[in-house]
């Protein structure tokens, strides 16, 4: 049996609060479009690099995300998917958003090859299959 699931709910703590971010999985195309942008060599990649990937991401990210909650502004009013794409104060937290989409995209190494293994005990610390 696969252990494909469509969606994937991850939970990020973030200036104070807990953001839940239930992602669908990048298609192939935009995969394309945003991997000449993600870093390969192992080095570092410079701040130039983050803005360049993070706009890239930013394009496709709105038609992955199926729900974002848990965040809040000063006066307790709920900040949107769209604010955070478009603050810089959130910087941090999109490319954290953005390194889950891609790493929730790709199968780990565990579930590329037959596994006996539970489905809950390969997913340990990947974020949690969420129901459709």
């Amino acid at each position: 049996m696969s252990r494909f699931l469509p969606t994937v709910l991850h939970t990020i703590d973030f200036d104070g609060d807990t953001v839940s971010v239930k992602l669908r999985r990048v298609t192939r195309g935009d995969m394309l479009r945003i991997a000449p942008h993600l870093p390969t060599d192992g080095n570092e990649p410079t701040t130039e690099q983050n803005l360049i990937m993070l706009e890239e991401i930013a394009q496709v990210l709105p038609g992955y995300v199926e729900s974002f909650d848990g965040l809040v502004d000063g006066n307790g009013e709920p900040i949107t998917l769209e604010t955070v794409i478009s603050e810089a104060y959130f910087l941090e937290l999109l490319g954290e958003i953005a390194g889950l989409l891609i790493s929730s995209s790709s199968p780990t190494e565990k579930e590329g090859k037959n596994s006996d293994e539970p489905l809950a005990e390969s997913m340990a610390g990947e974020g949690t299959p969420a129901g459709n």
